[in-house]
């Protein structure tokens, strides 16, 4: 660059105070250096701190849940390591958890570990760097310096850790940073001082225009990028919707105002896609994420200036209306949003229909916080979902106390499930007109520790909703094929299949397995499915009854006739079995419909080649009756009640000696 012709005199003086500033900021820098730096790692330890206190906190909210029996521990630790997975910070803090033998628990938003298996932090540190962490979090916890790479196959570079044990949980809760990230912090920080200086300098010389230019760029530059850091970390990449801290935020500054005003509410919408999962498991996740968009743009549509739409994660939306002062604002946004969402989408060439279920809650003058008014949505949308989806439901005082019911109901059947607390229960099948068993089928019961034995219409569908149905289903598979081994060896065993069985990827391999473990002929087997599942179950578990069957296990279909009754499914899956509805048996002598419609159905069980088996026989007419409409089989209190598998013994030899009796007074009435 070339300086003023007319200053000479001005470079060489400020050659001369440069030379010696650029000297006296050397020497200053090297007696200072160490201090700033201290007082860095200082600072970030405190916010480390912080970090894992926030971490704690969820930790001991989770043991008092575990204490007070809502939550069962293992329960507890999948949501602590979800709740680690999906912590972000705006800086590079990254939280880890270990147990005491050093198994990792959960790395959250480690750069280090961005890619790789989460594991591999034990592999590559080794045992005596665990061995150290566990070691620093005794007492009231430490820091901790040591080295690991950024990245596989580079060098490594220092790291600065902060850890604290949690005795409750075995667990050593810990947070870290690179001290490289802090070192080059430093440096920046020490070359912004000497731009500032030379920038100033440099005004003498003529310099000021190249330099402003520089430094404004520099500025402006690192603005936009802190801007964009900013507009990150409080909205929603997908959809641009602000994200839950900053929907909590904005909610929590609402109440405040409402406090202000008491006439302003704040009414909060919490909404839930419906059949969501449907589109993301049929057409894949590109096509859940153009959903996504394309359902917040159309509830975006839908707001007032100044209320605030935000995405809480995964298919869950939460609306927040400002100086709302009736329900009926509310209600009529409800409306819209559902009229909205009940539209066609049209994703990637498919036509696609979903729903939304939403829950409302109210406060007014700010009489209730940011999370109880959370609580109140939630269990309104719990209940509109119950209800059958696509409705709106304002929150009622009377809900607390029914899902409270309802989470100790769930966490019941959790801890019942751990503990092998349900049971089989069995009742003969008697061949007809013979009556000797032939068969017997697993009825579910639960042996509760304090209500005693409990019947399957008190907990079936709570089971259900929660998703622990199939792996009670599993158990009690299980159970019945040990028994059944006990048996004489013609004697088969038959279990009810629920929709959610079917939908497990590996049915047919655990169904395998069962009767490998029980040492159990596959054609001792029969699974009964309703005629629903026919309808509506998914193509892979289909497949797998077909499997099955081609191995020798039975296949029948249960309460028929009281259902679809589609006959093109019988042709499409051929059965083993049908199972005559108890509610067309109990008619059997007063209703002449009754007894044509079970001919009826042995007529086409006849020409399908499949057996009939008529259900809830109770008398001894009805029994007369199913034998005259040529029923195959029957079942029903007439013959026995489901009895323990202690009992089967007994009533396999009382019905097999009043079978020979039957059978002799044949003949001498002959």
């Amino acid at each position: 660059m070339q300086m003023p012709p007319n200053r000479p005199l001005s470079v060489k003086v400020l050659a001369l105070v440069l030379g010696s500033y650029l000297t006296t900021l050397a020497a200053l820098l090297a007696g200072s250096a160490y201090l700033t730096h201290d007082r860095m790692i200082s600072d970030r330890i405190a916010k480390l701190q912080a970090v894992v206190d926030v971490a704690e906190t969820r930790a001991k909210q989770l043991q008092a849940d575990i204490a007070a029996g809502r939550v069962a521990r293992e329960e507890a630790i999948d949501s602590f390591r979800n709740f680690i997975y999906a912590t972000r910070y705006n800086g590079d803090e990254y939280l880890f958890v270990y147990d005491y033998d050093g198994n990792t628990i959960a790395l959250g938003n480690d750069p280090a570990m961005q890619g790789h298996n989460r594991m591999a932090l034990r592999d590559v540190t080794g045992k005596l760097l665990i061995q150290s962490i566990i070691a620093s979090s005794r007492g009231n916890g430490g820091t901790l310096n040591y080295w690991y790479p950024r990245k596989p196959g580079e060098a490594p570079v220092p790291k600065l850790a902060y850890v604290r044990e949690f005795p409750p949980w075995d667990l050593v809760i810990g947070t870290g940073v690179y001290i490289g990230d802090i070192d080059s912090a430093f440096r920046r920080y020490l070359f912004d001082v000497a731009m500032v200086v030379l920038g100033a300098l440099a005004v003498a010389g003529g310099l000021a225009a190249w330099i402003g230019r520089d430094v404004a760029a520099s500025v402006s530059q690192r603005r936009a990028a802190e801007a964009k850091i900013i507009h990150l970390a409080h909205h929603d990449m997908l959809t641009g919707l602000p994200n839950r801290a900053c929907f909590q935020d904005r909610l929590t500054e609402a109440i405040d105002q409402s406090k202000r005003n008491p006439s302003d509410g704040v009414a909060l919408l919490l909404c839930d896609l419906d059949r969501f999962k449907e589109v993301n498991d049929t057409y894949g996740h590109p096509a859940g994420d153009e959903l996504l968009r394309m359902a917040a743009a159309r509830m975006l549509d839908t707001i007032r200036r100044g209320d605030l739409l935000a995405r809480l994660g995964g298919d869950e939306f939460a609306f927040a209306l400002v100086a709302c002062r009736h329900p009926r604002q509310a209600e009529s946004l409800a409306g819209r949003v559902i009229d909205m969402l009940g539209r066609q989408f049209e994703i990637q060439g498919h036509a696609v229909s979903i729903g939304v279920s939403i829950g409302i809650a109210m406060a007014r003058g700010g009489a209730t916080d940011p999370v109880e008014l959370m609580k109140q949505a939630d269990t309104a949308l719990y209940v509109s979902k119950h209800r059958g989806r696509g409705m709106f439901t304002v929150y009622d005082p009377a809900m607390s106390q029914g899902m409270q019911e309802r989470f100790e109901l769930e966490a019941d059947l959790r801890r019942a499930s751990r503990s092998g607390e349900f049971v089989a229960h069995y009742q003969p099948i008697v061949a007809l007109p013979e009556r000797h068993v032939v068969g017997f089928e697993a009825l579910m019961r639960w042996q509760h520790p304090e209500r005693g034995l409990l019947q399957p219409d008190s907990f079936i569908k709570a089971a259900e909703e929660c998703g622990l149905l199939a792996d009670i289903g599993q158990g009690i598979l299980r159970r019945a094929c040990l028994d059944a081994a006990r048996w004489e060896r013609d004697i088969r065993v038959a279990v009810n299949i629920s929709s959610q069985q079917l939908q497990v990827p590996d049915f047919a391999a655990a169904v395998q397995a069962a009767l490998a473990g029980a040492g159990l002929a596959a054609d001792r087997l029969e699974l009964e499915i309703t005629e629903r599942v026919l309808l509506t179950d998914t193509e892979t578990g289909l497949s797998a009854l077909a499997q099955l069957r081609a191995l020798g296990v039975h296949i029948s279909l249960d309460d028929f006739g009281t259902g679809y009754s589609s006959l093109s499914y019988l042709q499409k899956f051929p059965v083993d079995r049908i199972k005559v509805d108890r509610s067309f048996v109990h008619n059997l002598g007063t209703a002449t419909e009754a007894e044509a419609i079970i001919r009826a159905v042995v007529s086409l069980g006849t020409v399908l080649g499949i057996r009939t088996l008529a259900e809830g026989i109770e008398t001894e007419d009805q029994a007369r009756r199913a034998v005259a409409a040529t029923c195959n089989e029957g079942q029903g209190y007439l013959f026995s009640r489901p009895v323990p598998a202690a009992e089967v013994a007994g009533v396999i030899e009382r019905l097999g000696g009043l079978a020979r009796l039957q059978a002799a007074e044949t003949v001498s009435a002959r």
